[in-house]
């Protein structure tokens, strides 16, 4: 199987070469085969959501929203949905403040994206408070960086918009379920991001998904409709489940 690092890429070069319809049917008819369980179609939906949650380009998103309207695509629907209650985060990456690093002046960019590439976590409790998506992207892909660092990246309350934009663009850290999940649950976090991610989960993480009191409308919508089309989990003695 190719690394998403590919996958991802030459998805996009593929799509690039059909019409807007042509795309948004065939997106939409892998998203409908992967939400009713079947492997193959469920291991391409996550170059595909990985596609779209780590897109930073809002107008091809709201081409697939303008066919999925016209085309009636609902698979497609779950995976674009606007939120329309979201609004621009108040603080952006550049009200925030440069974290103490304990140096006797505030260091830098360049200073700071230096510490971010050293294979070396001396400077990561500093690094990982730090509000810029340069900053972010290089520790992203530093070796040491681990997974419980990424996840106080993307639970910290209030959320950074910025931060997690960049962790929904690094296919490394995307693919863990974990972090998806704690994207889709961060009530901070893009609804452009979290509402795709969505679309990965199995049916008891939906289910978790609709206990929290602090997800959004759109989320909460896309959340029952997928429990609704997941298939049934067997029970050991092979009868099918409803309640699972």
């Amino acid at each position: 199987m190719l690394d998403p690092k590919l996958r991802v890429p030459w998805l996009r070069s593929e799509l690039s070469q059909l019409s807007g319809s042509e795309a948004a049917l065939l997106l939409d008819s892998v998203m409908a085969r992967s939400e009713l369980g079947e492997p193959n179609p469920r291991q391409a939906a996550i170059s595909i959501v990985m596609l779209i949650a780590g897109s930073d380009e809002p107008e091809i998103l709201d081409e697939l929203r303008e066919q999925a309207r016209k085309l009636k695509l609902l698979s497609l629907d779950r995976l674009v949905r606007r939120d329309p209650n979201e609004t621009e985060p108040v603080l952006g990456h550049l009200d925030l403040p440069v974290p103490d690093y304990g140096r006797d002046r505030e260091l830098t960019l360049g200073e700071r994206r230096s510490l971010a590439r050293i294979p070396n976590r001396r400077s990561f409790p500093a690094l990982l408070r730090d509000p810029h998506p340069m900053v972010t992207e290089l520790l992203l892909n530093n070796p040491k960086t681990i997974e419980e660092d990424i996840m106080r990246l993307v639970t910290a309350r209030p959320a950074r918009p910025d931060t997690i934009r960049s962790v929904a663009g690094n296919f490394r850290w995307l693919t863990r379920e974990r972090i998806r999940m704690s994207i889709i649950l961060n009530p901070g976090s893009p609804a452009c991001i979290a509402v795709p991610l969505v679309s990965l989960c199995n049916r008891a993480d939906l289910k978790y998904i609709l206990k929290s009191t602090h997800i959004s409308a759109t989320i909460e919508t896309v959340a029952r409709e997928l429990v609704a089309r997941r298939p049934p989990i067997p029970n050991v003695d092979g009868a099918d489940s409803p309640t699972q």
